[in-house]
């Protein structure tokens, strides 16, 4: 059977550039598709798993959230890749990673290629108002953490193992949620969903837990190519 790939398509843009995909997706993948528009989806995806998307506002957390409940719903490592990076992932070879050897979370890198959260004190961006992290950085040192030792990792693509420390990864990240959805609801950010910078809350889960996460170049597979 096929490696299995979440996919999540809320809103009629992300529906739109998803139905795109079809003719690269389509027979390739063990595919399951979380979307508010499951009857346009499900006509074009016929053969997918098409879950209804129940939140009216997308939010951040869930990627890693509904990753993890695949995962342990079909006990086996999942792919999750956002809608807009499908062309990026499909043109490698990573869909192919052998699940039978992955034990560990896979990510493709960092904010910016940043190895430190520490930038985000004060950094200017058109994306966010300055300070937009500064609390958040503030509640990691509160917590007794080095915010130099927390890594902002990008969230587009990643693997989650079928592994209990996920639990452990995931409780943590759920325990941040309120104040990254917070920010999104009370400080100017171009994002139309709700907590965005949810690598940032992985980052800090992975340090405080001393769990080691890889890149995904490193990915077991059949054939492999970089991104």
């Amino acid at each position: 059977m096929s490696n299995l790939i979440l996919l999540i398509a809320k809103g009629t843009y992300y529906v739109d550039t998803l139905l795109q995909y079809k003719p690269l997706l389509e027979n390739r993948l063990n595919v399951v598709i979380y979307t508010d528009e499951v009857d346009r989806v499900l006509e074009s995806y016929e053969n997918a798993d098409v879950r209804k998307y129940k939140s009216d506002v997308f939010r951040y957390f869930d990627k890693y959230k509904l990753t993890y409940q695949l995962v342990f719903e079909k006990k086996e490592p999942v792919m999750y890749i956002d809608v807009g990076r499908l062309q990026d992932i499909l043109s490698t070879d990573l869909l192919n990673f052998d699940k039978d050897k992955i034990n560990s979370i896979y990510t493709n890198g960092n904010w910016d290629n940043k190895s430190s959260a520490e930038y985000l004190r004060d950094f200017k961006t058109p994306y966010f108002e300055l300070g937009y992290w500064d609390n958040i950085l503030n509640y990691f040192e509160n917590k007794g953490y080095n915010i130099s030792s927390i890594e902002p990792i990008l969230e587009r693509t990643f693997v989650f193992p079928f592994n209990p420390n996920l639990t452990n990864i995931i409780n943590e990240i759920e325990s941040l949620r309120n104040i990254f959805e917070n920010n999104s609801k009370t400080k100017k950010n171009v994002y139309s969903g709700i907590g965005n910078g949810e690598g940032l809350a992985l980052g800090y889960a992975l340090h405080k837990l001393s769990i080691k996460k890889y890149n995904l170049i490193e990915l077991p597979v059949i054939k492999q190519k970089t991104l």
